[in-house]
């Protein structure tokens, strides 16, 4: 099927050249299917919104028993300073009465959610796809200069190869296994 080319170095050159052609053409055609298809996915799913509402403030909680009947017994002093005359001291207990209101509850304070950041939120909300290749986790948010730069990427090309030599070595297996010599139909290696 393929004539001998031992010797012939013009012919491996343009060989090697139409292969190095056939799979880049293979790899563009992959990675626009790839993208067809993240696309449509993207697509698909509800988009989120530009601006989210904004959470109404927690109230403040209230005080627990403790504190609060210190509270009262700090007005009931300055109440009854206030009576003898003593207005710096009650205005002192009027004020420190104040810092115990707002002093936390001793509970275990509730989740601020207006806390977290959106990146927070989509870590949860991710939709990762694996690379039929490279078994990379993708992400159908990403652009496409990200996928782009992902197939031309280091890991996603050795993998091809790797992908593509496995293929060759089966085929060469299979060939061998029924008696054909399966160097004159892989001349060299790729």
């Amino acid at each position: 099927m393929y004539p001998d080319l031992d010797g012939k170095t013009d012919f491996k050159i343009q060989a090697l050249e139409v292969v190095e052609k056939l799979r880049s053409e293979r790899a563009e055609k992959q990675s626009a299917l790839l993208l067809e298809a993240f696309n449509k996915d993207r697509a698909s799913l509800p988009q989120p919104l530009p601006n989210p509402p904004t959470l109404a403030p927690l109230p403040v909680p209230a005080p627990d028993v403790r504190t609060q009947e210190m509270i009262n017994e700090k007005l009931k002093k300055a109440e009854d300073l206030g009576e003898q005359g003593m207005v710096d001291e009650a205005q002192k207990a009027l004020e420190e009465a104040e810092a115990l209101k707002k002093l936390p509850a001793r509970q275990e304070p509730p989740l601020d959610s207006s806390k977290y950041t959106a990146a927070d939120v989509r870590i949860t909300d991710q939709k990762l796809r694996v690379c039929d290749i490279c078994g990379a986790f993708l992400s159908v948010y990403d652009s496409d200069r990200r996928l782009a730069d992902h197939f031309g990427g280091k890991l996603h090309l050795g993998y091809m190869q790797i992908r593509d030599k496995l293929t060759e070595l089966q085929v060469q297996k299979e060939l061998c296994g029924q008696g054909i010599n399966a160097s004159q139909f892989i001349p060299f290696s790729i």
